[in-house]
């Protein structure tokens, strides 16, 4: 995760093809002082799509799971 973070923010130069956690840090961090709230809503709205897939393919991946570990 932090590898991607470095990457993303050092190497791509236009802010619109960042990644969204190197633009949520650019948005969060200002001079000599941190807007938690903005951050913490952004990890949240960040983590939502990601929670809510889950959830619709845990059937699967659980099968998935049960099926690889059946020795033949």
């Amino acid at each position: 995760m932090w590898n991607e973070f470095v990457l993303a923010f050092t190497i791509v130069s236009r802010p619109e093809k960042r990644t969204i956690i190197a633009g949520l840090y650019s948005v969060v961090n200002g001079y000599l002082n941190t807007d938690y709230v903005t951050a913490f809503a952004g990890a949240m709205i960040v983590c939502i799509p990601i929670i809510i897939i889950y959830l619709i393919f845990q059937k699967y991946l659980i099968q998935g799971l049960i099926a690889g570990a059946v020795k033949g």
